[in-house]
């Protein structure tokens, strides 16, 4: 159906929300959110994001793990349920100008209302991230990977990436139990933008650059 190949084809081509943790959650510390945002494409003389929006929430777990759940709202307008659960890693925290790094797993999973169809896309983060003394202005770069293991359901094979990356930059600021982030991500870099149905916007017709707010609580 229609709104089913119109979903995935814009999720395929990129990743669909920001990063939620820079600062990790400790252990048995929760979060909510909401993300906002998306690539941004040609709509008659505006240049506007594709607008995106997620909710999630999120739990410490020990030894610097995390995990967390996110359902994509803007999605079931398509008529698809899309789901994200992942988990992720701190193996270091900033000092200095030595940046901190966290990983991250997620499966992307996607399925129309009558749940006959179903989808799975794993994907990969890795992000550096710094802080000032009181961990109040926080600042990251990272870089994502979404891998799609449908070669076979692809409408186009000539066109189809088992692997398609993103590079991002960002921005957290944390004041109490609130944290407000806003990224900018290049998506699909390498990747000839000319042939979709969507007029995206990037440097040299590559891939799409997209910007992301995030907005989270959280809790003991």
């Amino acid at each position: 159906m229609w709104y089913w190949r119109c979903i995935l084809a814009v999720c395929l081509f990129s990743s669909c929300v920001g990063q939620r943790q820079i600062y990790p959650l400790v252990e048995s510390e929760s979060a909510v959110g909401i993300q906002a945002g998306g690539p941004l494409i040609q709509l008659g003389d505006a240049i506007l994001p594709i607008p995106f929006s997620a909710l999630y929430a999120a739990r410490g777990l020990a030894h610097g793990w995390m995990a967390d759940l996110g359902i994509h709202t803007s999605a079931l307008l398509y008529k698809t349920i899309y789901l994200d659960p992942g988990a992720q890693k701190t193996f270091a925290f900033p000092s200095g100008i030595r940046p901190g790094l966290n990983t991250g797993i997620r499966l992307n999973t996607m399925t129309d209302l009558s749940l006959q169809r179903w989808r799975f896309y794993p994907q990969a983060d890795l992000h550096l991230w710094w802080a000032d003394t009181p961990n109040r202005h926080l600042g990251y770069i990272g870089m994502s990977h979404w891998f799609d293991p449908h070669r076979e359901q692809a409408r186009e094979r000539s066109t189809y990436k088992l692997w398609r990356p993103a590079v991002y930059i960002g921005y957290q600021y944390r004041r109490n139990d609130w944290d407000f982030s806003l990224e900018s991500k290049w998506l699909a870099p390498g990747t000839d933008n000319r042939f979709n149905a969507i007029e995206y916007q990037a440097p040299a017709h590559q891939g799409a650059l997209g910007f992301y707010l995030t907005v989270q609580y959280r809790f003991l």
